[in-house]
């Protein structure tokens, strides 16, 4: 079966990350999801940024917590680009066809993360993902028909145990730490493994072969463009 391919950030090989313009390359690149990071800004609202500050992605210094959305939104993103809201990014991919992929990147995000959800039903197009896994363990106790999945770095000693704790139906693992006994044991237990972030033939073709369900990747055209070329 073809591996589900998100677009990392968007596709932040290409654009700014985790802005409109960068979503939007994704999906014409033919990423069939793509993810994003959210955090709470100084005003309330959630915003699309993986730092906690927005000294890398911005011309702008300063911890996100600190910002209002107006002075957010007044800093550039990159290529004229504004950071945006978890919201707007919702209604830019609504009726697109395209998964979104949430990371929750702190604490205290999951009822106001799936109060959009709901509002804009997108309870089957998107999947809620973190390294807290805390939080995906919140989510399901609000809301248990959220697709959710566990963030991880490095190989633990039973994953499945850890999805299963936690109520979590993917596991997304870094591709470095990714070996059979990891997608054997996941895929045992009905759970699917996505891996990040891959951007080069040699290492896609080895996660491929481990039967991985979904490749993240920065450049999701590299992906798509090797699976047409074994699948025509």
């Amino acid at each position: 079966m073809k591996p589900f391919i998100i677009g990392h950030r968007g596709a932040m090989a290409y654009e700014p990350e985790n802005t409109i313009l960068s979503i939007k390359k994704a999906i014409e690149l033919g990423s069939d999801g793509v993810e994003i990071d959210v955090r709470r800004c100084k005003s309330g609202e959630l915003i699309v940024i993986n730092n906690d500050t927005v000294d890398r992605t911005t011309n702008g210094q300063g911890y996100v917590k600190d910002f209002t959305l107006d002075k957010l939104q007044k800093l550039d993103a990159g290529k004229g680009e504004k950071i945006p809201t978890l919201e707007e990014v919702i209604n830019y991919i609504n009726n697109k066809k395209i998964k979104l992929i949430i990371e929750l990147k702190e604490k205290d995000l999951e009822k106001d993360v799936l109060i959009l959800v709901e509002k804009h039903n997108l309870q089957n197009d998107s999947i809620i993902i973190s390294f807290f896994h805390q939080i995906i363990k919140n989510i399901k106790k609000i809301n248990k028909n959220i697709d959710t999945g566990l963030l991880f770095v490095g190989n633990p000693v039973n994953v499945s145990s850890l999805a299963k704790e936690a109520d979590a139906i993917f596991l997304f693992t870094n591709f470095k730490y990714t070996d059979k006994d990891l997608v054997d044991n996941a895929h045992e237990n009905n759970l699917k493994v996505y891996v990040w972030n891959i951007d080069d033939i040699e290492n896609l073709e080895k996660m491929l072969k481990l039967g991985v369900d979904g490749v993240g990747s920065n450049k999701p055209d590299v992906v798509v463009d090797y699976l047409n070329s074994k699948n025509p």
